[in-house]
């Protein structure tokens, strides 16, 4: 397992999911911190499996909203966020086979 550090300033997430509340639009209008994961596994490696995870923190700095066969969607984009008091950073984790990624 290798992890690797992105420079946290420069990126913007930008995602779509369907809602069935408003509950990210409060998080939009209090400005609260959130933790975003997004991880996808793989075939087996193993007692484990590959996989690769992306951990970020950021704020909801834009929200819109859609509907599709009466199903609501949301778009959603999130930017990063500075702060000292949070318990970790933004990380990509991979888990594969090979020893070094090059």
């Amino acid at each position: 397992q290798d992890t690797f550090r992105p420079e946290p300033l420069a990126w913007e997430l930008k995602l779509t999911r369907y809602y069935r509340n408003d509950n990210e639009w409060d998080r939009y209008v209090d400005k609260a911190k959130r933790k975003i994961r997004i991880k996808s596994t793989g075939s087996s490696l193993g007692g484990s499996a590959y996989s690769i995870q992306l951990d970020c923190y950021g704020t909801l700095a834009e929200r819109t909203t859609s509907e599709s066969d009466g199903l609501g969607f949301e778009e959603l984009t999130y930017r990063p966020l500075y702060d000292t008091t949070l318990g970790g950073t933004t990380q990509v984790i991979v888990v594969c086979a090979t020893a070094s990624i090059t």
